[in-house]
């Protein structure tokens, strides 16, 4: 098993993949139940630094590159600055549903083993 920088907190024994995934599942939860702007961002932060560790499968049947899964990390930013921007000027009016399925996306990602 390749060295994880220090800074990569996980269970000792635990998948990288597998972490990442969990990551994905706890941030959507946490997505649905608060809107605490400090909790998403410490979240999101946890998933982007997962995000960097994992690499793309470049070598699937579907038309996927290491573009692919770049793509799909960014859409997830840029999905959650928008909610975070909608939550500072009327929570009542964020809609979360862009987020989610951006992750829903990487979920799938990960599960149609879309990373390596």
């Amino acid at each position: 098993m390749s060295k994880l920088p220090s800074g990569f907190a996980m269970k000792p024994g635990q998948d990288p993949h597998n972490y990442f995934r969990n990551l994905c599942i706890e941030f959507k939860k946490l997505i649905n139940q608060t809107v605490d702007i400090d909790m998403l961002q410490d979240e999101m932060d946890k998933l982007i630094n997962a995000g960097k560790e994992m690499k793309w499968n470049e070598n699937h049947k579907l038309p996927l590159k290491q573009e692919s899964g770049e793509k799909a990390m960014s859409k997830v930013w840029h999905e959650f600055q928008r909610y975070v921007e909608a939550l500072q000027k009327s929570s009542s009016k964020a809609n979360r549903q862009d987020l989610l399925d951006a992750l829903g996306e990487i979920e799938r990602m990960l599960k149609n083993f879309d990373v390596k």
